[in-house]
């Protein structure tokens, strides 16, 4: 059996997994408590596990002392803050995005799935001019998604609090494909391209 052979079927062995279908079952909120659960389930099936998220180990090494980062330059700072912001603005690169957000979300077969987030600052005048960016933000995601997502706004507590329950199923195959037609994008690349030459 040559080479050849063996990556063919390992390479097609690996598709037929990625081809079975997942099904994930959640509930629950952020910040995580006692009732926020996920079940997992492969193989139409065959295989099932839950995930307590409440759940915290019993035990916890030492987290290892942090390594002063180096610190930035004004310069460099700045030159990467032009970047980020390059790639925000180009309307190409955000409508290849969410493109790509839309056919995931379409490649997902949902029951009654809600996720509801509400996000304030504690400051009215902060969280109205947050709001400049969540609004828009917010009418994309109802056109996108529907009543399924909603984005709030609180004007009057500090708080990110995030709630969801549902169910879906999705071939990582499907998703993988998705994926990776965005990253090897024409239109992704010259956007990276566009930001590093600033």
């Amino acid at each position: 059996m040559t080479v050849v052979t063996i990556a063919f079927i390992l390479v097609a062995a690996l598709l037929a997994l990625l081809s079975v279908p997942v099904d994930v079952a959640f509930s629950g909120r952020w910040p995580i408590d006692s009732s926020s659960r996920v079940v997992v389930g492969w193989g139409f099936g065959l295989f099932e596990r839950e995930i307590d998220l409440s759940a915290t180990p019993e035990e916890t090494k030492p987290e290892p002392t942090p390594k002063p980062a180096a610190k930035a330059t004004p310069e460099r700072s700045d030159k990467r803050a032009l970047r980020v912001r390059t790639l925000l603005t180009n309307s190409e690169l955000r409508r290849r995005f969410g493109t790509m957000l839309s056919k995931l979300w379409q490649s997902v077969r949902k029951e009654s799935v809600q996720v509801r987030i509400r996000v304030g600052t504690g400051d009215p005048a902060e969280t109205g001019q947050l709001w400049a960016v969540g609004g828009p933000l917010s009418g994309w995601l109802r056109a996108r998604f529907g009543p399924a997502v909603q984005l709030t706004p609180d004007f009057d507590d500090e708080v990110f609090e995030a709630q969801g329950s549902g169910r879906v199923s999705f071939m990582p195959s499907r998703l993988l494909g998705h994926i990776l037609a965005f990253g090897f994008s024409p239109v992704v690349w010259r956007g990276i391209r566009d930001a590093r030459v600033r």
